[in-house]
């Protein structure tokens, strides 16, 4: 896909972000960003990259690359991006609907539970984490331990739907 040109409007507002401290890391993700809004992947990669670069810790920048990777059809590295982007901050909701979803459309079971093992000191009985190991267990053929995780988490959380229609369709 042919990436847009900058209108002047846009052209603006980026110059205005220039001037707001440029070679931060939130600053490069932010240009990052600007530029994936206007479809000009190569420039949002090099500046999302270049975050990472100034500071590795920084878990956006991750995650911001893998919807990248995954928009242009690179979902292989997509995916290794969401789980870096989550072992950065597994508190960062959408790193993780992210990695969980890729992991399943990618049939990624095994990595998907070894990411959420080394997630769960982190994050103990984290209910999305939680749901997904469910899944990935019942995909893995191990219909017994995705049943006994969810009434785990029925158990804490008695009202929760997601796990009770997850147990329901798990025991037909």
């Amino acid at each position: 896909m042919p990436e847009k040109p900058l209108n002047s409007s846009k052209k603006n507002d980026l110059g205005i972000l220039a001037n707001q401290s440029p070679q931060t890391p939130f600053a490069l993700n932010l240009y990052g960003k600007y530029f994936s809004t206007l479809d000009q992947t190569s420039e949002a990669s090099r500046f999302f990259s270049e975050a990472l670069k100034a500071a590795p810790h920084f878990c956006e920048p991750y995650n911001n690359l893998g919807q990248l990777m995954w928009k242009v059809g690179q979902q292989k590295e997509a995916f290794i991006f969401f789980s870096q982007a989550l072992s950065k901050n597994p508190h960062l909701l959408i790193a993780q609907l992210n990695f969980f979803e890729a992991g399943l459309e990618l049939e990624e079971y095994e990595t998907t539970l070894n990411v959420i093992k080394y997630l769960e000191d982190e994050i103990p009985d984290c209910s999305e984490f939680l749901y997904y190991k469910a899944i990935c267990k019942h995909k893995l053929g191990a219909a017994d331990e995705a049943k006994s995780i969810l009434k785990r988490i029925l158990k804490k959380q008695p009202g929760d739907t997601e796990a009770q229609q997850l147990l329901d369709h798990y025991s037909l």
